[in-house]
């Protein structure tokens, strides 16, 4: 993370920049120096804040379509859009309920029902989860 680095290289030069202009005799207007915190600000919103966001938005979805992908899974979405699920997996997850013993990418937190303990689930991350309803309709998944 090369450019965590730099954000906190670039944090460190706005803190210190008082130090440093007094102890070299430089001066610069209040107006520059606005729009150096501007700049540092925005670099180290850019490298700092925006890769954090990305991957707390990406992981989990990431880490469960790598984890189809190596168990060979055929995966839909149900109830959600994250077509990146299909990328990680490297194959298609359509949008629709899963036909019995097919996995679906189910998020729980947003869903108005619960999943019931009848389906099988795989480990899951941050609200989504893996599950299928082997030998039963999808149906049955959630409690009423």
């Amino acid at each position: 993370m090369p450019w965590v680095l730099l954000g906190f290289a670039l944090v460190a030069v706005l803190a210190l920049w008082p130090a440093i202009a007094r102890s070299a005799r430089l001066f610069i207007g209040a107006e520059r120096r606005a729009a150096l915190a501007a700049c540092v600000a925005a670099a180290s919103l850019a490298w700092l804040v925006v890769p954090w966001w990305a991957h707390a938005q990406q992981g989990p979805v990431r880490d469960l379509g790598l984890m189809a992908r190596e168990r060979d899974l055929s995966l839909v979405q149900w109830r959600l859009h994250q077509p990146s699920i299909g990328f990680y997996a490297d194959r298609a997850a359509p949008r629709n309920a899963p036909a019995p013993g097919q996995w679906a990418l189910v998020n729980t937190l947003q869903s108005r029902q619960q999943p019931s303990a009848l389906c099988e689930r795989i480990e899951g991350r941050a609200g989504y989860q893996l599950m299928r309803a082997p030998d039963r309709p999808w149906s049955d998944c959630f409690d009423a």
